[in-house]
């Protein structure tokens, strides 16, 4: 098993991101974690159907968090979150192709990994495994243990993409697919993707500059047009089919 479970954008406006997401998207938080203070963060987790959410914001100056928003000029994307089922082997498999981890902790009800960007390029890539694993509606540590009380029922279902841009998007498609241990299944010049059990990792071209990162999400919903209104006089940038919030495009899919 490898799936998307869990996204996290960074933001300099805690607030402002929360009633955003709260009134577009209808989504609910099901979950403040005290834990992440030691960062020097705030944040809050919001489900998407059986993924969640999270948006941090540095309290602190000399945050890994603070920099990255400094080197991204403001909001942006930040971590993508899969859930495997022994984040042991994952780890030992990693472990042998270099990578450094920035974050290896276990508790009683979970265990994680993150990789140093440096070593995967492209959003903070975190493994983690947890106890009620087979169960997508059973626990998931992060996100606190009542979340599926706050489980969405407005306009938006769930997410099913996340774009990463880059100068050579095959070159880190490649990287990820390596350290995934899951093969490129769509490849041009312009855009490669890799497949998750429940979503799909884009990496396109940014011909403009270096930058790497995550530049939109998809998501499935089952009214755009009252999405698209929302945005709209919540002031937010949109297209016929996507906003932007927490500067990170939302792309949407309708349900047929």
């Amino acid at each position: 098993m490898l799936r998307l479970r869990q996204l996290c954008l960074v933001t300099n406006n805690l607030n402002q991101t929360e009633r955003d997401l709260k009134s577009i998207f209808g989504l609910e938080v099901c979950h403040r974690d005290p834990g992440v203070e030691k960062f020097g963060l705030h944040n809050f987790l919001m489900p998407i159907g059986t993924n969640f959410l999270e948006v941090v914001a540095p309290f602190q100056e000399n945050t890994s968090a603070g920099r990255y928003l400094q080197k991204k000029g403001g909001d942006s994307g930040y971590m993508i979150i899969m859930q495997c089922d022994d984040v042991k082997n994952t780890k030992d498999r990693i472990l042998s192709l270099g990578h450094r981890l920035i974050l290896d902790n276990k508790t009683s009800e979970t265990e994680g990994i993150q990789i140093h960007p440096k070593d995967l390029p492209g959003a903070i890539a975190e493994f983690r495994s947890n106890k009620g694993n087979q169960d997508v509606n059973g626990p998931w540590a992060p996100a606190g243990h009542n979340w599926t009380s706050f489980q969405n029922s407005g306009p938006t279902d769930q997410i099913n993409s996340v774009t990463i841009q880059s100068k050579n998007p095959f070159q880190l498609a490649s990287k990820w697919s390596e350290t995934l241990d899951r093969p490129i299944n769509k490849n041009t010049d312009e855009i490669s993707s890799i497949n998750l059990d429940n979503s799909t990792l884009h990496f396109i071209k940014n011909p403009n500059n270096d930058t790497e990162g995550i530049v939109s999400i998809g998501l499935q919903v089952n009214n755009l047009q009252k999405i698209l209104s929302t945005a709209i006089l919540r002031g937010c940038k949109t297209t016929l089919d996507s906003v932007i919030v927490c500067g990170v495009r939302f792309k949407l899919f309708e349900e047929n």
